[in-house]
């Protein structure tokens, strides 16, 4: 593991903190991403006409929905298929995020959302160069939390 991983929750996400959730979809292979904040307009083929503002989600690492400490949903779900799942998804109320931390050895990503919901993404164990979880921010700012390195944020061209 790299002892110069970095741990400390990058300033620019303080910027989605209290932004209200806008949407939020199942993608291929149990994929997930919720947009906060703003809806931005889109012509892509994608199901919403648009994104949020910020986009948080994983392409491929095991996440978790809790509501109380109830688990909701899950990316190992296997009872249900992924249209049926992103249509349950579809009528979680979500709230705005209050907090971004590390838990689990500052290994995996818990997002706490303001109505007792949380959103847990996982590292996916025998994987490092798969991230845990990824922002979309505005002026094209990328985050993500990798197992490897820690936190990591770029501009995109």
């Amino acid at each position: 593991m790299n002892d110069n991983k970095c741990l400390e929750t990058p300033n620019i996400l303080e910027n989605i903190i209290g932004k209200e959730s806008c949407r939020q979809r199942i993608g291929e292979w149990k994929s997930i991403r919720f947009g906060f904040g703003r809806k931005i307009p889109h012509s892509n083929k994608a199901p919403d006409p648009f994104y949020g503002e910020w986009e948080v989600g994983t392409y491929s690492s095991n996440w978790e929905i809790y509501s109380d400490n109830k688990l909701l949903f899950s990316s190992h779900q296997n009872r249900l298929s992924k249209i049926e799942l992103d249509r349950q998804i579809q009528e979680l109320c979500l709230g705005s995020i209050i907090k971004i931390e590390l838990i689990n050895d500052n290994s995996d990503v818990n997002i706490i959302l303001d109505n007792h919901i949380n959103i847990c993404f996982y590292e996916m164990r025998n994987e490092e160069d798969t991230e845990v979880v990824h922002f979309f921010a505005p002026d094209n700012i990328y985050i993500e939390f990798h197992p490897k390195n820690g936190w990591v944020v770029e501009k995109s061209i």
